[in-house]
């Protein structure tokens, strides 16, 4: 074989391991099939969850759905944490939430679908401290990412972290409060929240916070809709500090879009490669 020859066919077989290893990246980077929001609307093809005449959006970064959401009958909202040595637990009765859920980018890994949210608690009480109030309402601005439940991979979580800054709220304890009246402790970190349900779409959702911290999530592939669920990065979070404190919070919302459609969380691009 001449030399011309030989470097022609060197040149062929570089030119082929290139396009497999492009084949592999590309491959690689598309299995990342990140939670996004997906909702019913007005068109065809007719899709089986959607009221009839409409079917199901993916919403693609910068697209947005305003929300409400309140507390599901029945249930409190429960911050528990340790101030200046006191055990605190504050309940609260009413809840009013307004945001928007915002559209990830399909195909793009660490692009998942998000919403920022403005939640306003009141009616709120520190059990077992009669006479203790704290200032309300209780105001504060969040926003949040869509992740998988770690060791599932079938479950959608939302990380909640402050909208700015590092802080959620500053708590103001009231004069009925003995020693920490009228002292100030902030809530801050970040907190997740399981999304329910997943791979189905619903007028109204729910979003629970355990009892039990969720400390774990994960990015990456899901293993939904026959997806191998490979690809996926574990994450920590440190949780909610109340002041210096490690603390918790507890809840449980009805979400609902103020268009009134169905809404629900999927792998983004619903397909697999």
């Amino acid at each position: 074989m001449t030399t011309s020859r030989l470097r022609l066919l060197m040149a062929a077989m570089v030119a082929v391991a290139a396009v497999f290893a492009f084949s592999a990246l590309a491959a690689g980077m598309a299995s990342a099939k990140e939670p996004n929001w997906f909702v019913c609307e007005t068109g065809t093809p007719q899709d089986p969850e959607c009221p009839t005449g409409e079917r199901e959006k993916e919403l693609v970064s910068p697209a947005t759905r305003a929300f409400t959401s309140e507390n599901e009958p029945g249930t409190f909202k429960k911050l528990k944490g340790t101030v200046a040595g006191v055990k605190i637990d504050i309940e609260c009765a009413t809840e009013v939430d307004e945001g928007t859920i915002i559209g990830g980018t399909p195909g793009k890994p660490g692009t998942p679908g998000k919403d920022e949210v403005t939640t306003r608690f009141t009616k709120c009480e520190v059990v077992e401290h009669p006479g203790c109030k704290v200032a309300e309402p209780i105001a504060l601005e969040s926003l949040s990412t869509l992740a998988w439940k770690a060791a599932t991979g079938q479950a959608a979580v939302e990380i909640f972290k402050p909208k700015t800054g590092t802080t959620f709220v500053t708590i103001t304890f009231g004069s009925g409060c003995g020693g920490l009246a009228g002292l100030k402790f902030e809530v801050t970190g970040e907190v997740i929240a399981e999304v329910l349900p997943v791979a189905k779409k619903e007028a109204v959702g729910t979003l629970v916070f355990p009892g039990t911290p969720i400390l774990k999530y994960w990015t990456g592939d899901t293993a939904l809709e026959n997806c191998t669920g490979t690809g996926r990065t574990e994450h920590t979070i440190a949780g909610l500090k109340f002041g210096v404190e490690k603390a918790t919070f507890t809840d449980r919302d009805l979400v609902r879009l103020v268009s009134g459609k169905k809404f629900g969380v999927f792998a983004n691009e619903r397909k697999c490669n």
